[in-house]
């Protein structure tokens, strides 16, 4: 396990900045740095806090999500805040009827990890069995949802 997931007081955000070189704040949640999965000498990745914790990478220069994180010691997952893993995750199916708010922001979760896994593989990268995991389960949450609202 990462240490973003053992430190659950320092934000997910503020462990990958700390792992990168020339970090620019640009102003409401927004940076710029240098990307650690490629040879940057002027920063092209950006790094963006969403409203619901969430971390949000982009590098111009190609380099896919995963290739960032772990470049930074990090795993995909590690993007998400821990209490946002554990409000989708029900202990008995149909035993909890979420808002449509957290309902929405969970979908919104999930379908950002599967756009993320299959950019990387449009990319020619090769998903790590703990992302092909990920994807299956965010498959899984996205039909339980649909199953939910029904």
């Amino acid at each position: 396990m990462s240490n973003c997931a053992t430190q659950s007081q320092e934000q997910s955000v503020d462990i990958l900045l700390s792992r990168l070189e020339g970090v620019r704040e640009l102003g409401n949640e927004r940076f710029m740095a240098c990307c650690p999965a490629h040879d940057d000498r002027n920063p092209s990745l950006s790094v963006r806090h969403a409203a619901d914790g969430t971390v949000l990478v982009h590098c111009f220069a190609g380099c896919s999500a995963v290739e960032v994180v772990e470049a930074a010691g990090l795993r995909l997952s590690d993007l998400f805040p821990n209490d946002l893993r554990q409000t989708q995750a029900s202990p008995r199916p149909g035993s909890y009827r979420p808002r449509a708010r957290e309902a929405l922001v969970a979908l919104s979760a999930e379908c950002s990890i599967v756009v993320a896994i299959v950019s990387d593989l449009r990319r020619g990268g090769v998903v790590s069995e703990l992302d092909w995991k990920r994807l299956i389960q965010a498959s899984a949450m996205i039909g339980e949802a649909c199953r939910q609202c029904r």
